[in-house]
Parts: C-alpha cells; structure tokens; sequence
C-alpha cells in the first residue's frame, strides 16, 4: 500500500518541533537521546538521513485538523506524543532484551540498561513539558493542563498494562483474551492518546474528543496485530530465527491463537521450542508455519485487524466530523493496518 503523503506534508515541522523541545542541550545524555530519536549517530554527530515516520505525532496532527483547528497550534502536543513513544519504546526494548531497532543498535545496547532506563524516563519528563507548551502556542490554560493530565492518564495505563504483560510472560501460557487486553493499554493506549490530544488541542466538543480517543484506541490495537502479521509472514529480509524468536517470547497473537486452537504433533512441536528444548531446523519451522495456516491463526489475526480499524473508523463517523482531514485520517488508519510490500 502506497504511503500516504501526510507523513511528508508534516514532517518538517514536526521534527522541528521535536528537535526544539528535546534536541537542543548538550551533554552526553541529550546525544543518547538524540541517538534514539535518529537525529545523532550518538557522539553529537548528526545524521544525515529521511526522518523516520512519526506516526503518532501525525495522528496528532491530523486530529486536530480534522476538528477545524490549526495543525500548527498542536506541534507541542504532537512532539509529545511522539516523546511518550520513545518513553514507552525505550523500556519496552529493555524489557524484552532487544538488542537492535531497524538498522541500528538499541540505545540500551550501546550504553547499558541504567541509561536506558535513565533516558527513557527523561523523554516522559520531556514529553509533559511539550504538551504543556500548548499554551504558549495559544491553547487555553485549562486545555494545556488537561493535554498534560490526558497524557499522564495515558501512560499510566500503559505501565499498569505492562506489569500485566510481565506477569503473563512470568507463567506459563497466556490467553488470545489476556494478550488482546495487554494490546488494547499499550499500543492502542499509545495511538488513542494521540488522536485524543490532537482533538482535545484542537477544542473540539467532548462527543468529539471521545470518538477520537475510541477511534485511536481501536487503530492502535489493529496497527499492532499487523506487526505481528508481518513479523511472521512479512516480505523483508529478516531470516527465519524470527519465528523462533517470536515463538520464543509467545507475545505474538497468531502464536497464542494457536497455541489456544493446535492439537497433537503441532502443539507438541510449538511448545518445543517455546521452552527450547530441541535445536529447531527449517523443517520445523515449515511445520509450524503450516501449524499456524491449519489452525487459522493467520486468518483469525487478519480479521482482527479488520474488525479493530472498522470499529475505529465508525467512531469516528458517529461523531458527525466531516472534512477532508477526516478523509486523510482514514486513509492513514488503511496505511497503518494495511499489509506493507
């Protein structure tokens, strides 16, 4: 699916904005930052490069835009989003021992796991303070400190949703429900608070703003199980010790679907490796592939997606909003959720 230009018409401003509310000091923890923001190449050195797709803070944006308001008001709110991403990204990395992002190596890779930490809690401080700079941009006060709280709210739950995650993955086995609840306060958590702020910044009416959150939330979760789609069946060069890893930390809902749905040989053979206790070889693999097809593990996730993006995209019709930012966020939400080349 083709990339909508939206990323492309904000994206100077908003890496402006970014850069403004975070990027400037100088000292070697603003060079890890700027590392993982992918502005530096971590010893003050800045790269030369596209800017990444900052998707939550475009959401933010084009929320805004889509209730009439003036994107440009909102880019403190949008780097905010964008700065509590990289808080969450930061520990989740941590968590799960990631040793890579992309191209490059994780922060807490190349500095350790005390900075990492100590990094990750400074962008949450960061992002507060960008969303309270609403009000310099010309928000009313009481909407700049309601922002701050909507993203306070916000993270919150992602922590309290992630202590669920570690100790889900702490037993034995989790559920499709379990797992699909932990999506719903961290991923969908994540994208909700971007497109609630956006409307909320820009002073839409509380129906509105609520949609907005339900629209985002949904949007979230689905862009999430697309991940897992792709992580499993997607084109890009990544070699097949992905699925083993996967199967691995058993975070990965078509590995849970079939977990919960296989039977025999299949079943035998996944929980194998999940407790790694055979030396898995492409055969393996194939079969659990052919596992995951047979149960219908891959279609059960596909119609997840669907359903989570419709339910979102219908909150936003019961809203009433209509423009051509409304248009462009649907569009974006297709993109996001939609199976990448």
């Amino acid at each position: 699916m083709q990339q909508p230009g939206t990323f492309e018409r904000f994206s100077p401003e908003l890496e402006a904005e970014l850069k403004k509310q975070g990027g400037g000091r100088q000292s070697p923890f603003y060079d890890m930052l700027r590392y993982h923001m992918g502005w530096d190449d971590g010893t003050g050195r800045p790269l030369e490069h596209t800017p990444p797709d900052r998707v939550f803070g475009t959401v933010c944006l084009l929320s805004a835009e889509a209730v009439g308001a003036d994107y440009q008001t909102v880019l403190p709110a949008a780097a905010g989003v964008e700065m509590a991403f990289g808080f969450a990204q930061i520990h989740e990395e941590i968590r799960l021992g990631t040793p890579e992002r992309g191209d490059r190596q994780a922060l807490w890779w190349v500095w350790g796991h005390s900075q990492g930490i100590n990094v990750g809690d400074g962008l949450y401080a960061l992002a507060r303070l960008a969303v309270m700079d609403l009000e310099p941009a010309g928000a009313p006060p009481e909407i700049a400190l309601r922002a701050a709280t909507t993203l306070d709210r916000y993270c919150l739950e992602i922590c309290e949703c992630q202590f669920k995650e570690i100790e889900i993955q702490a037993g034995p086995e989790t559920s499709v429900e379990e797992q699909m609840n932990v999506f719903y306060g961290t991923d969908g958590a994540l994208m909700g608070c971007a497109s609630e702020i956006g409307a909320l910044g820009g002073l839409a009416d509380e129906r509105t703003i609520e949609a907005f959150a339900v629209f985002g939330r949904k949007v979230g979760v689905a862009f999430r199980v697309r991940r897992d789609l792709e992580a499993i069946w997607g084109n890009g060069p990544s070699g097949r010790s992905r699925v083993v890893d996967i199967i691995d930390g058993r975070r990965s809902l078509p590995i849970i679907y079939a977990l919960e749905n296989a039977t025999g040989a299949g079943l035998s053979l996944i929980h194998q490796v999940a407790a790694r206790e055979r030396v898995v070889e492409n055969k393996d693999i194939d079969e659990i592939l052919s596992v995951l097809e047979d149960v219908g593990a891959r279609r059960y996730a596909e119609e997840t997606v669907e359903r989570y993006v419709a339910e979102g995209i219908q909150a936003l019709d019961r809203s009433g909003v209509g423009s051509e930012a409304v248009a462009q966020l649907k569009a974006l939400a297709g993109y996001l959720v939609g199976p990448k080349e």
